[in-house]
């Protein structure tokens, strides 16, 4: 296989997807008001890794769900000594990523994924935690957090909320290294404007974006 796929293709294709798998729930379900907050989130996740997935004939990428933590990690070559436990090395990666060069297989990134974030919640701790410190400790490119959310107000109100969300994974990367700071975030995200009986109500696509500086 040829290059890598780039990290902006991979950014934008999730963030499309995110977007495409607003409208398409809608489709599916013959109605314009069942918003993709409705969904369960694996319905999210797989529409993720496939467009990610589609994106192959430019640059070498592979996709697996549900994959298990401690075997990327075994990939990564993370030896005898203690995994650290906000990995949560017995639990698994909604998606991963990964090259390959003939046939070697390298895990690149790790994506989690969420439906209708709406606060910074323990769960969401726990997997920028997970990110970070696997970006940190570990040979992995970047990881990515991608979630949707949506509120029944305008496009303002809902940039308050990514705000605040940011904020705190923010906070939470800078605990992972409070001393000599190695990580950064950034935050990529894509807004819509709807209007149900005449009442503006917005959704959007958010990835943070995590890496080593």
């Amino acid at each position: 296989m040829g290059q890598q796929l780039s990290e902006q293709k991979i950014i934008h294709a999730t963030l499309e997807s995110i977007l495409d798998a607003h409208t398409h729930y809608q489709e599916m379900n013959g109605d314009k008001s069942w918003w993709l907050r409705y969904a369960p989130e694996y319905f999210l996740t797989v529409r993720i890794a496939e467009s990610i997935f589609d994106q192959r004939k430019q640059g070498n990428i592979f996709v697996s769900l549900e994959y298990k933590m401690d075997d990327i990690l075994d990939n990564l070559g993370k030896g005898s000594g203690r995994v650290p436990k906000k990995i949560r090395k017995d639990g698994r990666s909604d998606i991963v990523l990964w090259n390959r060069l003939n046939s070697e297989w390298s895990a690149r990134a790790i994506i989690e994924v969420k439906n209708q974030v709406s606060s910074y919640n323990e769960n969401i701790r726990k997997d920028i935690e997970r990110i970070g410190t696997a970006v940190k400790k570990y040979p992995l490119q970047f990881g990515l957090f991608a979630f949707y959310t949506s509120v029944d107000k305008n496009k303002e109100h809902l940039r308050g909320i990514i705000k605040h969300l940011r904020c705190k994974a923010e906070e939470t990367i800078r605990g992972i290294s409070p001393e000599f700071p190695e990580l950064r975030l950034d935050v990529i995200d894509k807004y819509v404007t709807e209007y149900v009986k005449k009442t503006e109500h917005s959704y959007c696509a958010v990835v943070f974006h995590i890496k080593k500086r």
